[in-house]
């Protein structure tokens, strides 16, 4: 399933992808999912620094854990979501939108996850992006590979790390937009409820808002496509029409949703 594949090619827990879906649309989320992120073993290691992790992605360590500071974070956000917050306390803040703390919590710092993201999902895809490449350019271009085997070869290579920068390039765009646009939310809401005298605290609440807007997801969904152009040209098409039937099918359903189009009956359900 592509909804399945693509959770997974982001590399974060599943978990936090139910919770951002619930807060997006009803403000609030199953605290059975945060309690699965928080029930991970606590990192013995210091995750602040990239290098560590990074090792281990090299080393295909798959240990999944949570550092300190992630765990203290999310058990707040468990607190606040039984005892909601005023809307107007200054000294609470309840995020509409899963934390950074569950979208990355083996890393303490959003500096740190772009390095660690692209590193895990260059070396996740590359076998994958290497038989796509690879395959065809022996199978189907013999006459070529037999005339000049190196050159088949070395176009094949560079093919397979340019596809697989292409989804890594992808997957650190849309998360340093997920992440830095509600840490701007935050800073915005808590300096307008602190009652700042900084210009930025006289902002129209509504433009604030925008940052935590189901808008928002699609422009950083827009802005991760600028990836594509990592490909090679003749591959952007290719691509382009793989993810069409996903994309109208996501227009359909929300059509169907809002009440937008007429009742189809079984005609119109997606697969």
């Amino acid at each position: 399933m592509f909804s399945t594949w693509i959770g997974e090619a982001a590399k974060v827990p599943k978990e936090c992808v139910n919770m951002n879906l619930s807060l997006v649309r009803k403000g609030t989320f199953d605290p059975g999912d945060l309690d699965k992120i928080t029930s991970l073993p606590v990192s013995a290691l210091p995750f602040s620094i990239l290098t560590t992790h990074l090792f281990r992605i090299i080393l295909d360590l798959d240990i999944q854990d949570i550092t300190q500071s992630n765990l203290t974070d999310l058990l707040t956000l468990r607190t606040q979501l039984l005892a909601p917050p005023s809307p107007t306390d200054p000294l609470e803040y309840f995020p509409n939108y899963a934390p950074c703390s569950a979208v990355h919590p083996a890393l303490t710092h959003c500096s740190s996850v772009p390095l660690d993201r692209f590193f895990a999902v260059f070396k996740w895809m590359l076998p994958i992006y290497g038989a796509l490449h690879f395959v065809p350019a022996v199978l189907f271009k013999r006459k070529a590979f037999t005339q000049d085997p190196g050159k088949v070869l070395v176009r094949a290579g560079l093919g397979s790390l340019r596809s697989s920068a292409f989804l890594g390039a992808f997957v650190v765009i849309y998360q340093l937009i997920f992440c830095y646009k509600h840490k701007l939310h935050k800073m915005l809401t808590l300096l307008r409820l602190n009652g700042s005298t900084s210009v930025f605290a006289r902002l129209p609440v509504p433009l604030v808002e925008v940052l935590i807007s189901k808008v928002s997801f699609w422009a950083a969904g827009f802005m991760a496509g600028l990836a594509l152009f990592v490909e090679e040209k003749r591959r952007r098409g290719e691509l382009a029409m793989y993810v069409l039937p996903k994309g109208l099918e996501s227009v359909w359903v929300m059509l169907r949703g809002n009440g937008w189009v007429f009742r189809t009956g079984n005609w119109g359900e997606s697969a």
